[in-house]
């Protein structure tokens, strides 16, 4: 018996970008760069979340260095991988 299941993929992409999921992606984008900022070695280093943005398949907020001396941080102590749970 075979079964056929057809995916209403632009209902998937709506899903996505809706507002209720993007503060969703935020909210999980501000708790690592909450957890980087408590982990970072360099003094005065700040990781900042972007507010989430709809891309072609969904949405999207990124963790970013906030200045220098987070870039420096990263570079030296690879602190956002450690903030995910690895490395």
């Amino acid at each position: 018996m075979t079964n056929v299941v057809k995916l209403n993929f632009a209902a998937f992409t709506a899903f996505r970008q809706d507002g209720k999921t993007q503060a969703a992606i935020v909210s999980e984008a501000e708790k690592l760069a909450g957890r980087a900022n408590a982990m970072h070695v360099t003094a005065g280093a700040e990781y900042d979340a972007t507010p989430a943005r709809a891309s072609t398949k969904g949405s999207t907020s990124l963790v970013s260095t906030g200045n220098t001396k987070a870039r420096v941080d990263q570079a030296a102590h690879n602190t956002l991988l450690k903030a995910l749970g690895g490395g």
